[in-house]
């Protein structure tokens, strides 16, 4: 980088807190991962310095959503800050494939859309067409009302889709709240608008994307590239990522000679004309020791740090459990003895929706005996809770609000 790294944190730190619209081209200019996160780390620095108030996040976090800085900033929260190596990837898919129209989906304040124009215009000039760019997002919520980078068409996911068919075009999607991404079918958008790609980043431990089935027409890839997200911890930067990448790809796109697969022919492309030799895409995915993962857990306030003194196996098989579960806000009690244990409240957590709050090892134990008997194998479960008064009678015939009402009466 020509400039010093602590100018570039002041910049940085000045545009999140006070004027968030300079971020497109900022990022635009430093927002190669290697950069970026460099002048990141140097900003907590800076900022761990000057303030001694009690920060709920790490900073990242808490500047991307918002919470610094002028009280607008509350109205642009942020999930992802687009790096190069991503922007690169789009442009690469649609020149490939010459896309005539890239939909933003659940655009948010339209970061991405604004990048991609501006990086069109810096970097794809010589191109004799280029793309038109639209933003979509389902609603605006508080968190997303603010001032947009990029002109937003407001409209529910569904009616887009069904009023929407661009065989020439591409669809991504940037961090879609939790209730898009549970009810948006994939293999009905697909259906409908017959993208040529479609691009989804979120969070792995929330979304399960690698798990979407996909339509005979399409095949699906997983790619590992430099991200950041809103739920990334900058100790971990290079290691670890939160966020994952869907690749849905029409099978008539996707088809590569000489034995490359598309990944790696994808990648290649897009380092030859992007990047150059410096190969800045790469297939090798981020990798994390189980007890670094424990250990981000902990700093993100998700585990009490009692937790880092388990054994060895047990730690390993708990980080494990933690990698493939939906319930990222579960946080491992101080009083659970074994992975078996947590695995049991885990399951009762994501089964429910609720965290349980249990403080004490007793309550825990006699949370169990009440939860055991609302499981399946427990014949009569139900109706002996209800006649020693630990569930209402009406709910004998409703095992599910039988567990969510343990769970919030008998976990607090």
């Amino acid at each position: 980088m020509s400039e010093s790294v602590t100018s570039l944190a002041h910049d940085f730190l000045n545009i999140m807190l006070e004027n968030r619209k300079l971020l497109p081209e900022f990022m635009l200019k430093w927002g190669h991962y290697n950069n970026i996160t460099r002048i990141i780390s140097k900003a907590e620095e800076i900022y761990s310095l000057k303030s001694t108030e009690d920060k709920k996040f790490p900073l990242l976090r808490n500047l991307l959503l918002g919470n610094m800085g002028y009280l607008h900033n509350s109205k642009m929260a942020l999930y992802e800050l687009p790096t190069m190596e991503f922007m690169s990837l789009v442009a690469s898919l649609c020149i490939m494939f010459k896309v005539n129209k890239v939909i933003e989906l659940c655009a948010g304040l339209g970061l991405f859309s604004k990048m991609l124009t501006m990086y069109y215009e810096k970097y794809c000039a010589h191109l004799s067409t280029t793309p038109s760019i639209e933003a979509v997002d389902n609603k605006k919520t508080n968190k997303t009302s603010g001032s947009e980078y990029y002109s937003v068409v407001q409209m529910h996911n569904k009616d887009f889709i069904d009023s929407t068919y661009i065989s020439n075009g591409g669809i991504v999607m940037l961090w879609p709240d939790k209730e898009s991404s549970n009810h948006l079918n994939i293999n009905y958008m697909l259906e409908k608008t017959c993208p040529k790609f479609l691009l989804i980043v979120g969070d792995k431990y929330v979304y399960n994307y690698d798990k979407f089935a996909t339509d005979s027409n399409y095949n699906a890839y997983n790619i590992n590239l430099k991200l950041i997200g809103y739920r990334d911890n900058i100790e971990f930067f290079g290691k670890h990522s939160h966020s994952s990448i869907l690749l849905v790809v029409r099978n008539d796109l996707s088809a590569v000679t000489e034995g490359d697969s598309f990944v790696e022919y994808l990648l290649n492309y897009c380092n030859t004309k992007f990047c150059g030799s410096r190969g800045e895409l790469t297939l090798e995915p981020y990798t994390i020791s189980p007890c670094d993962l424990i250990k981000e857990l902990t700093i993100l306030g998700k585990m009490p740090r009692l937790a880092t003194t388990f054994d060895d196996s047990t730690i390993c098989s708990i980080a494990k459990k933690i990698k493939n579960c939906s319930c990222p806000q579960f946080a491992i009690p101080m009083f659970v003895q074994t992975d078996e244990e947590f695995y049991y409240l885990l399951n009762a957590g994501i089964k429910t929706g609720i965290s349980p709050e249990i403080k004490s090892r007793d309550n825990f134990i006699k949370f169990k005996s009440l939860y055991d008997q609302t499981l399946e194998s427990c014949v009569g479960g139900l109706q002996n809770l209800s006649m020693i008064g630990a569930i209402p009678s009406e709910l004998v015939e409703n095992r599910i609000a039988a567990q969510i009402y343990l769970m919030k009466i008998y976990t607090k």
